[in-house]
């Protein structure tokens, strides 16, 4: 998740990711799809914590 500390930072973001689309896809890539990356067993079941850890960059 991203957190803003104001407004202006929000709409920046957001504007960029309007422009281009494949900074809103790397986006998705870095802050979503990791947290739903997790060891499975041969049923599909998943055991255990995330593999993929949420990348210290981009949470500040």
């Amino acid at each position: 998740m991203i957190e803003f500390t104001d407004s202006f930072s929000q709409a920046c973001v957001a504007e960029a990711c309007a422009a281009f689309p494949e900074l809103r896809n790397s986006l998705a890539v870095e802050l979503i799809l990791p947290m739903f990356v997790r060891p499975l067993n041969a049923m599909g079941q998943v055991i255990g914590k995330p593999i993929v850890a949420p990348n210290p960059k981009l949470s500040h």
